[in-house]
């Protein structure tokens, strides 16, 4: 049986996570969670997986390669658009011409297939959808069964009030080759808002009622959750190559060339992961896992948390239940709390204090003595540079636009304002509060200057805000303010008349 991975999400709420990786190949007590699923469905026999996927794809192609290091065959099916869950399956129908399974790939799972496929078997229909009870079902698709379990009705995501039911799409399918001809060609079509509900009112869709395990990691509370399932099923070893001077607990995994010192203590469930440093004195906490090449120096507390690779966490640092992504730096004696996200590439300086549930944007170098509340954004680059007047006076993504942060004293928040056009950007500069724009030129940044050089796409803007800044450094006023707005509003009136500036 041939198994479809559906694997082409944004992973939006896990920004800023999945800026610099797809969901799939967010890493989860250090592996990647689209190579837990390539594990799984191998484990039953599923050995012909196609993965769909578009962004950020050769992530995962160059991870997974075309399987054979995992004992399966991938297949990467091109798809010049996106065409939606059903869609992309449509897609591959030339050579799914048996009974086939499709699973999620942000899906982390025991199921037991071989009875799913049993269930299906026995059932007579067309597709199979694996189910399970949940406290908050409002959150996914919603399924209401009759005693035999074939499928009364469909909910895509309903109102709290609204819910007929506590069961659950998992999405974990057994399907029919039949039920693609019931699919368009080459255009959009979602299992769950478009396919299942013809199925159900055929009276051909079943639900399988599952036991075991289960949970999308396409939330942070669901990513927590497979990170705890996932770090309780850890062996424990301790590799011939590391070094171990400090106290060990039980469950504790130890990578290749891991340095433990002394006085360090190293508690279970833990993931230390090759060529990782864990200094003197250091407390690595239950349910934490260190990513790969990465120094946790003298002092430093870890405790329930997920550290990419490539990441220096500095001395007396605390960091809890926290997810901190790849190449990231932390001063010393700074503060993580629970639920914060940290970005790819950010630098935070000495005694930062980053509030529960706060999130950094990627590439962010945050002054030292610094508190973060809330989501400190900045834009992110989407689009291939082009260098013309209507490129420049486009509207942006959510992704590109520039957000207005502030900091007041030493907290840093966001001001609410962001602007996805230069028309926006020049109506916020007029009334944001001063701090924001001080903010935006702190230190040695210039973080209008690198917006409208990457984002706008126009060096004559970005040298003028690189002006602005240098004939200000040493009085930071209100002229400050005026200066932007005129040089923005003039720049506008040049690109909309095709005027030649210097």
């Amino acid at each position: 049986m041939k198994a479809v991975t559906l694997a082409g999400g944004f992973g939006t709420r896990l920004k800023p996570i999945t800026y610099t990786r797809p969901k799939p190949m967010i890493q989860v007590v250090g592996k990647p969670v689209i190579e837990y699923i390539v594990e799984y469905l191998h484990s039953y026999g599923l050995s012909e997986i196609i993965l769909t996927s578009n962004y950020l794809k050769n992530h995962i192609i160059n991870h997974l390669g075309y399987g054979e290091q995992f004992g399966v065959n991938i297949i990467y099916p091109e798809e010049e658009n996106p065409l939606g869950t059903a869609g992309s399956v449509k897609n591959v129908e030339q050579i799914l011409d048996e009974t086939f399974l499709v699973i999620q790939g942000d899906n982390i799972t025991d199921y037991d297939l071989t009875k799913l496929i049993k269930f299906h078997k026995e059932s007579g229909g067309l597709a199979t959808i694996a189910v399970c009870p949940v406290p908050d079902p409002e959150h996914y698709g919603v399924v209401v069964v009759d005693p035999d379990f074939g499928v009364n009705s469909f909910q895509e995501k309903p109102g709290p009030s609204e819910c007929k039911s506590n069961l659950i799409n998992t999405g974990v399918y057994v399907l029919e080759p039949e039920v693609l001809d019931i699919i368009p060609d080459k255009t959009k079509f979602d299992f769950s808002r478009d396919l299942f509900p013809i199925l159900c009112g055929r009276g051909q869709l079943y639900a399988w009622p599952a036991q075991g395990f289960w949970t999308d990691v396409g939330q942070l509370s669901g990513l927590n959750q497979a990170k705890e399932y996932l770090i309780g099923n850890v062996s424990p070893k301790i590799s011939d190559s590391a070094t171990v001077l400090g106290e060990l607990g039980e469950q504790v995994f130890i990578g290749e060339n891991v340095y433990v010192g002394k006085g360090a203590v190293i508690q279970g469930p833990s993931v230390i992961n090759d060529n990782s440093i864990i200094e003197d004195n250091c407390l690595i906490g239950p349910k934490t896992c260190i990513g790969s090449n990465l120094v946790v120096k003298e002092g430093a507390r870890i405790i329930g948390s997920e550290l990419f690779s490539d990441t220096r966490i500095g001395r007396g640092n605390t960091v809890e239940n926290a997810w901190i992504s790849e190449n990231c730096h932390i001063g010393s004696n700074s503060h993580i709390r629970e639920n914060s996200i940290l970005g790819a590439n950010c630098i935070l300086g000495l005694s930062v204090q980053v509030e529960a549930g706060s999130r950094i944007w990627p590439n962010m170098d945050v002054c030292r003595g610094s508190n973060v509340s809330g989501d400190i954004r900045t834009f992110w680059q989407t689009s291939e540079a082009k260098y013309n007047p209507k490129w420049s006076l486009r509207d942006l993504s959510r992704d590109e636009a520039f957000y207005f942060n502030k900091r007041e004293e030493n907290r840093i928040s966001h001001t609410g304002y962001y602007a996805k056009n230069l028309f926006e950007f020049n109506e916020i500069v007029t009334k944001v509060d001063l701090n924001s724009i001080l903010y935006h030129f702190r230190e040695d940044k210039n973080d209008f200057s690198e917006w409208a050089r990457r984002i706008i796409c126009d060096p004559v803007l970005s040298q003028s805000f690189d002006r602005i800044k240098i004939c200000n450094q040493a009085n930071f006023t209100e002229d400050i303010r005026k200066g932007l707005h005129t040089e923005t509003f003039k720049r506008i009136n040049h690109l909309k008349t095709g005027k030649r500036t210097t």
